[in-house]
């Protein structure tokens, strides 16, 4: 099991991953992990946390600034799960009604096209980076991660199956179990609890390697993906954390 230390005692450690509903957070604390579900990402302030992993592109590219932290973290991860990473909307595109417009202004602007998993998380997206350019101490607090690079990294080596299937959902809490305790069933009641449609029993396990990410990269880690132009232009930074 992993050693705390003294420094990390009694902190909180959050992990947040988007569902249906909202966004799901797993708040870690000393051993112990807390599930629970809120519908506004600004209702983490309710949360006392000290560090907040979110698995959202944080920093937007537009017609003045590329964000190219995405290139490097496909670098970062094996074969089989770079297609795991996209490259989320320029911020003019956030704002179009639809997809086809949405789509041709990302074309017009940055040259290449939006697919359509990363439209669909667009408002959610939008709402993480507004939240931020709101709020500078959360722009010091949540930073923007990736679950299977973290799951790699606590593995040091690739994982065999994807998160989708029982073979890797399973195969992801036994790597969590190197570190913290949480069973597939405290998962799987979870998701029950927030009726599946809500949150996902693979985002869940996110949320929760998010959590565990967060306070390891404060004790141990300070690994970090950054680009030249630093912050974007809403001056949040390009910074994906793991």
């Amino acid at each position: 099991m992993f050693n705390f230390g003294v420094l990390l005692l009694n902190k909180m450690y959050l992990g947040i991953d988007g569902c249906k509903y909202g966004w799901i957070c797993a708040q870690l604390k000393n051993e112990a992990i807390s599930l629970k579900l809120i519908k506004h990402i600004n209702e983490v302030k309710n949360l006392n946390s000290k560090l907040i992993f979110i698995d959202i592109p944080i920093g937007l590219g537009d017609q003045f600034n590329t964000r190219t932290v995405d290139f490097k973290l496909r670098k970062l991860l094996s074969k089989k799960r770079k297609s795991s990473v996209f490259t989320p909307p320029i911020r003019e595109a956030l704002e179009a009604p639809t997809y086809q417009l949405g789509n041709q202004i990302n074309k017009s602007i940055s040259g290449k096209g939006i697919s359509i998993q990363a439209w669909n998380i667009g408002h959610k997206i939008k709402e993480v980076n507004q939240f931020l350019s709101q709020s500078h101490l959360y722009q010091k607090k949540m930073s923007e991660s990736h679950p299977e690079l973290c799951f790699e990294l606590l593995n040091n080596s690739p994982l065999h199956h994807s998160k989708k299937t029982l073979l890797g959902m399973e195969e992801r809490i036994r790597i969590i179990n190197n570190y913290i305790n949480i069973s597939f069933k405290e998962i799987k009641d979870f998701a029950k609890e927030c009726k599946s449609d809500r949150a996902k029993m693979d985002d869940i396990i996110d949320a929760v390697v998010l959590s565990l990410s967060a306070m390891r990269w404060e004790m141990s880690g300070k690994r970090q993906i950054t680009q030249e132009i630093g912050k974007d232009t809403l001056k949040i930074p390009f910074n994906i954390k793991y």
